[in-house]
């Protein structure tokens, strides 16, 4: 795959900001990409060169958006997935009946489907046995990624050439591409950053402080660490770019959606209200409950989780939160 205008079109389900920044990405390398959206106003908007979600961001005239789910992924030779955890079963009903199990999939999906399928692997891999799967996940800010900003990422899969080959898809000189065989690793840390993102939003909104923030994410590392080790992961992959890395990019930055959830609910506001004012989703709402679940049913000490599990319940203020985090028995670290 050296030269990469040479195959043939790449198929890029979602239109929302991450879904468009990709497909630009890809089409600005002289590669045809369509991408499907559900909106015929998103359509046009692509089809015209831009995306409202991507302001000041003229699109690649390589890029072809369609309302046509059977047109985009026909012939692709890879799809890449980029919907909301919460409607994957939904588009996969559209992308089903066009798919060959010869086209590997790339998901940049940082959610949890449901309480039974933890990985997104999981759930694909229920529905297609054959399917070959790979994520993407890193300190990858869409606006800043579609601005051409240096950045890097991770890719994960059990099979080397799928690795290979969307490492050399996506890297150019704005963005570095690293491989990876740790699929649970990689998956857990674009999970739970999302959680700890909206818990450093609320820290920002009640302006706390470096030290409470910085706190925040080593002890959000731990929790990361600690549950990605129940499935199995690498405890070095939470140190890099798709655990530690992702983890601060998520915590420091109002470009994130799980942060800007965070501060909305330190502003007084609840999750339900952020979702509907800007008809958007954080991944992190619905993670939070499914970790949450999880770690207690398999006794994983994860604090943090557990508070922003209990403010999004409206169960405990946030400074309750915080006051029952501050004052848990001493020990080790």
């Amino acid at each position: 795959m050296n030269d990469k205008s040479k195959n043939s079109h790449i198929a890029v389900l979602g239109c929302g900001a991450w879904a468009t920044t990709i497909a630009n990405h890809i089409a600005s390398q002289a590669i045809q990409t369509r991408i499907w959206c559900h909106r015929e106003e998103v359509v046009t908007q692509i089809n015209s060169q831009t995306r409202s979600l991507l302001p000041g961001i003229s699109l690649s005239h390589y890029l072809e958006a369609s309302l046509d789910c059977k047109e985009v992924v026909q012939g692709a030779s890879a799809i890449i997935l980029c919907v909301p955890a919460r409607y994957l079963e939904s588009v996969i009903k559209h992308w089903e009946p066009s798919y060959h199990k010869d086209q590997p999939v790339l998901s940049l999906i940082k959610g949890i489907f449901s309480e039974k399928y933890l990985l997104i692997e999981a759930y694909l891999k229920a529905i297609f046995p054959d399917i070959n799967y790979t994520l993407l996940s890193g300190p990858n800010l869409a606006l800043e990624i579609a601005q051409g900003k240096p950045a890097a990422s991770v890719v994960a899969s059990r099979n080397k050439k799928s690795q290979m080959i969307f490492q050399d898809l996506l890297s150019n000189e704005q963005l570095r591409i690293y491989r990876s065989d740790d699929v649970e690793g990689v998956a857990m840390g674009g999970i739970i950053k999302n959680i700890m993102a909206i818990a450093a939003g609320c820290i920002d909104a009640m302006e706390l402080g470096v030290n409470t923030k910085s706190t925040l994410i080593t002890r959000g590392l731990r929790e990361m660490i600690e549950c990605g080790k129940s499935l199995g992961a690498e405890t070095k992959t939470f140190y890099g770019l798709s655990g530690l890395g992702d983890l601060i990019a998520t915590s420091v930055s109002p470009l994130s959606r799980n942060y800007q959830c965070g501060y909305t609910l330190g502003k007084g506001k609840t999750a339900t209200e952020f979702e509907t004012s800007l008809s958007a989703v954080a991944e992190g709402i619905q993670s939070t409950r499914f970790i949450y679940t999880y770690s207690r049913e398999r006794d994983i000490i994860m604090p943090i989780t557990e508070m922003v599990y209990n403010v999004l319940q409206q169960s405990v203020s946030i400074q309750d939160a915080i006051n029952q985090l501050m004052t848990r028995d001493l020990k080790s670290e």
